[in-house]
C-alpha cells in the first residue's frame, strides 16, 4: 500500500515507453461493464506481492518479490464485493524482474472447501 498503481504517464515518464500495459488502465476495463466511468482508480493499490520498503530517510524502496510461484492468500469477503485484480505488467523494475506472470484467482461460497482443494 505504499506504492501507487501505475500509470501511461509513469512509464512514459520515467522509463520513455508509450502503450505499456498498467494497473491503472487495467482496473478501468475490469470496472467498464460496472458503469466506473471518469471516477478515480483508488489509490494506493493493495498490492499483496510487492516487496516494497521504507528506508530510514523515507525513501520507499521496491525490491525483487519475496512471493515464488504456487504462493496463495486467501481472503473472505464478509459482504458482496466487486474486487479487481491485475497481475503487475511492471517489467522494467526489480517489481517484476522475473517476468510477468499470470495469477489465479478463485472464489468461492464454501472458504473451508476452497482450503481443502487448495491443500491437494
Amino acid at each position: 500500500m505504499l506504492y501507487p498503481a501505475c500509470d501511461k504517464q509513469r512509464y512514459l515518464v520515467y522509463f520513455g515507453v508509450t502503450g505499456h500495459r498498467n494497473c491503472h488502465d487495467n482496473f478501468l476495463e475490469a470496472m467498464a461493464k460496472y458503469d466506473w466511468g471518469s471516477r478515480l482508480v483508488p489509490n494506493p493499490p493493495f498490492n499483496i506481492f510487492m516487496n516494497t520498503s521504507v528506508e530510514s530517510d523515507g525513501t520507499v524502496v521496491t525490491s525483487e518479490p519475496c512471493s515464488k510461484p504456487g504462493d496463495k492468500l486467501i481472503m473472505r469477503a464478509e459482504m458482496d464485493i466487486v474486487g479487481v485484480a491485475s497481475s503487475c505488467p511492471m517489467d522494467l523494475t526489480p517489481t517484476g524482474s522475473k517476468g510477468i506472470t499470470d495469477v489465479e484467482i478463485i472464489v468461492a461460497e464454501d472458504i473451508e472447501a476452497l482450503q481443502l482443494e487448495l491443500a491437494r
